[in-house]
């Protein structure tokens, strides 16, 4: 679905929800604004859009939920711990740096500037943060007051260690980071559907153009026949 809406023109929905909510299904993002413009755009319901998405095969909840809550394009050189000293306005968090993993410019007691909060963090003063660094962006991440870190997703899922959101958000690939989370409790291995059929998917191997232009032609088949309403 993500190569389709982003064929239509709408890059920047599809990078968003992906850096955010990548595995998320059209029914859990109908609250979207930007996403049910495009449905009106193109004169679809949630429920035409999600019979056109594909379901997933095997992702864990690890994935679904943490790994996979950064940029795909890149790896995190750099975890912070810190506590908000600048905020809450999201574009003006202020993070005082108590301590530092990996590889990176900031010093203990630098202040660093977080470019976005991950969704469901609390950010106000005085608030323990984790600051996941790629390259010079930066994400803040927030603790709970037992220094755990709680997901926000569709899965139901333990909270994480603080030392245990470091080492995944540090690990430098899905494989490791899910390992990492593991650690902490089998249920981050666990599959996102109710069992372990992949939801019922079927995984395809071949060019995936044919994908697209099979969505392509069922979005355009939607649209035509509600115009014609």
């Amino acid at each position: 679905m993500a190569r389709l809406i982003e064929s239509t023109g709408h890059a920047a929905l599809v990078a968003r929800v992906a850096t955010h909510r990548n595995f998320a299904l059209i029914r859990e993002l109908e609250g979207d604004a930007a996403l049910r413009a495009w449905l009106d755009e193109f004169g679809l319901t949630a429920a035409e859009a999600g019979r056109i998405q594909p379901e997933y095969c095997f992702v864990t909840k690890a994935e679904d939920c943490f790994c996979n809550q950064l940029s795909s394009e890149s790896t995190v050189d750099a975890v912070l711990e810190g506590v908000v000293v600048k905020g809450p306005n999201p574009d003006e968090v202020g993070v005082r740096v108590d301590a530092v993993h990996g590889t990176t410019t900031a010093k203990v007691g630098d202040t660093v500037t977080a470019d976005f909060v991950h969704h469901g963090s609390e950010a106000s003063i005085g608030h323990p943060v984790l600051v996941a660094q790629e390259g010079e962006f930066n994400t803040l991440f927030s603790l709970d007051p037992d220094d755990q870190f709680v997901a926000t997703c569709s899965s139901e899922v333990p909270p994480l260690t603080k030392e245990a959101a470091i080492a995944g958000l540090l690990a430098k690939s899905d494989d490791q980071c899910i390992a990492a989370l593991e650690e902490e409790s089998s249920v981050w291995g666990e599959s996102i559907c109710d069992d372990d059929s992949g939801c019922g998917c079927v995984a395809q191997e071949g060019d995936a153009s044919g994908a697209l232009f099979v969505s392509t032609a069922l979005l355009l088949a939607f649209a035509r026949r509600r115009r014609r309403r």
